[in-house]
Order: C-alpha cells, then structure tokens, then sequence
C-alpha cells in the first residue's frame, strides 16, 4: 500500500468482508522477530502439515513460524527460526 493511512482505510472496510463464503482477516502484519532466519523448502507433499514440517526441522533449532502454500503454488513452505 501506498502509506500507512491507505492500509488503515483497507483495514476497516475490509475486515470481515464476505469472499467467496468466507469473512477474510484484514490486520496490519506482525513484524518478525529480529535475528531469525527464513528459509524456503520447495516439492513438499499435498498430504504434508505443517506440524509435520515443524517436527523435522526442531532438530536444527526452535522454528518460530511454519506455513504450507496451499492452492496456486501447491507444494510450497516456508519456516523461521531464531538466528543465534
């Protein structure tokens, strides 16, 4: 967005907006947390959760945030971790 007034506008007329039979979130995002690391993990399983990723890599270190791409890039995670 243009500004930080432009995302505000967004935020209170779209908030609980109805799309497509669902009420989407609209928020300002969270910033990461400072010294962590973002690494991208590609060919993942359909059938694959996040919780499962989540598991293989706390090995390597906590793991601050964990997604899976579902939809229009099927296949696609992402996870955070601190940077010691």
């Amino acid at each position: 967005m243009r500004d930080e007034a432009a995302a505000e506008r967004a935020i209170q007329k779209l908030n609980g907006h109805l799309l497509h039979c669902h009420r989407v979130v609209v928020e300002f995002s969270r910033p990461r947390p400072t010294h962590t690391i973002k690494t991208f993990v590609g060919n993942v399983s359909a059938a694959c959760t996040s919780g499962e990723l989540r598991v293989l890599f706390q090995e390597f270190g906590p793991v601050i945030e964990c997604h899976i791409v579902k939809g229009v890039a099927v296949g696609v995670g992402g996870r955070t971790e601190i940077d010691p």
